[in-house]
């Protein structure tokens, strides 16, 4: 029995990062802060270099009973998160098609991959994975033209335990 041929790259050219708030995995990870002033959260390639993102994968969690009509345990936001594709300040896509996520259940309206978990004690989570690629192609960032993959929030999270947004995709930057 032969094996099926397989796309080959280096893992030095695999991405599993975690959005931050400097874009280049060097700032603020765990989005649990007061975010009354829009802050976000995102992933940008360098010059020279263009990011193909397969995936999102967005992970809440909370010391409190969770619904779908809350935010982690939280009451629902105020304003919401916008997830958007931006070129400079230019928005490209708006994933969320003009309708923040303000509670729980948002993010399953977005993604047929959705998920709370309680477990009777101690904390609870929420975990969503979008998969761009299942639109036919994944989501293409090319840092020569200022591409980033952002997610905005514009309300108070402190209350929320963590709050962490992967991406996994292919870098064109490393040789194998």
């Amino acid at each position: 029995m032969s094996a099926k041929p397989h796309n080959h790259v280096s893992p030095r050219s695999l991405i599993y990062r975690y959005l931050d708030t400097n874009g280049d995995g060097t700032g603020t990870k765990n989005a649990v802060g007061d975010y009354s002033t829009p802050t976000d959260f995102y992933i940008a390639p360098p010059a020279g270099t263009a990011y193909s993102i397969e995936r999102l994968i967005v992970h809440i969690e909370d010391n409190g009973t969770l619904s779908p009509d809350k935010y982690g345990a939280l009451t629902a936001l105020s304003n919401g998160i916008d997830v958007e594709m931006l070129r400079g300040a230019a928005v490209l896509c708006d994933f969320n098609d003009g309708l923040p996520i303000t509670h729980n259940g948002d993010w399953g309206r977005n993604s047929y991959d959705w998920s709370e978990s309680s477990f009777g004690a101690g904390n609870n989570i929420v975990q969503v994975r979008l998969t761009f690629s299942k639109t036919g192609s994944a989501l293409y960032l090319n840092g020569n033209l200022g591409d980033k993959l952002v997610i905005r929030m514009n309300d108070n999270l402190t209350g929320l335990v963590e709050h962490y947004f992967m991406v996994q995709g292919i870098s064109n930057d490393k040789d194998y």
